[in-house]
């Protein structure tokens, strides 16, 4: 299984910027046999000059067929992150060997919510049976874009719509908003907003579609929501708009 953990909080350049820490704690085994434990952290940071970046790994794989799969340790001294993935997707990306390893190519592991993958010439292949169960859904659009980039420009008006899916999970979730406006984050909770992480709600997934948000906001404003639904410490559903509103010409 792949088990995350989440922080939500990291500074950079000085500032308060919002990001998801997701530390995966790896113990899984493949088709052939085959075992692999270890971790490794996943930060996404949204908005235009955000990203996803996956470090920290160290994945130690061994037994199932060796000869194909000779056993060997995923880690910064010798190999490298080359995707890191969509974690909406819960795709959360490749790890590859520096070296030729397998026949004249890297050796490659690829990890997915309830899956993971490693290639070396042939492929082995894990599935967990028991998140098949299809959870909730959710998506953050922005005066009615939904871009691939996830951000939205606008002179000055935003409406935020929330979609909820809720999926075959009947599962009581834990819900969570957030809004970071250029370098200050708020969480909005049931008694207003707070400076510290505060949950929104506590009940099962439903189907839903709702403007959240509506504001008209000064010239070169950067707006993110972000949506959370966390079972215990693993985010089952989650997405972010961003909107940059542009500035006189």
């Amino acid at each position: 299984m792949v088990k995350i953990t989440l922080s939500f909080v990291t500074p950079l350049l000085g500032l308060l910027v919002f990001a998801v820490t997701a530390t995966a704690q790896v113990n899984l085994e493949f088709a052939d046999g085959g075992r692999a434990t270890g971790s490794w952290v996943l930060v996404q940071v949204p908005g235009p000059f955000g990203g996803i970046s996956m470090k920290d790994y160290r994945i130690v794989v061994s037994g199932g067929d060796e000869t194909l799969f000779p056993p060997t340790t995923y880690d910064s001294t010798n190999s490298r992150v080359v995707s890191g993935g969509d974690p909406e997707l819960g795709d959360y990306g490749w790890i590859e060997s520096y070296a030729p390893s397998c026949p004249g190519k890297p050796r490659k592991i690829f990890f997915r919510r309830g899956q993971a993958e490693e290639n070396c010439g042939r492929s082995r292949e894990y599935t967990d049976r028991s998140t098949n169960i299809e959870g909730p859904t959710l998506r953050l659009t922005a005066n009615g874009h939904y871009p691939a980039d996830h951000v939205v420009r606008t002179a000055g008006p935003l409406s935020v719509r929330l979609e909820i899916t809720r999926g075959s999970s009947t599962e009581v979730l834990d819900w969570y908003w957030a809004i970071q406006e250029n370098s200050f984050l708020n969480w909005v909770g049931p008694a207003g907003s707070s400076t510290t992480p505060v949950r929104l709600a506590r009940i099962a997934p439903f189907d839903t579609v709702q403007t959240i948000h509506e504001q008209t906001y000064l010239p070169t404003s950067v707006v993110t929501h972000w949506f959370f639904a966390v079972s215990g410490s693993t985010v089952v559903a989650s997405d972010y708009i961003t909107v940059v509103v542009d500035g006189p010409p």
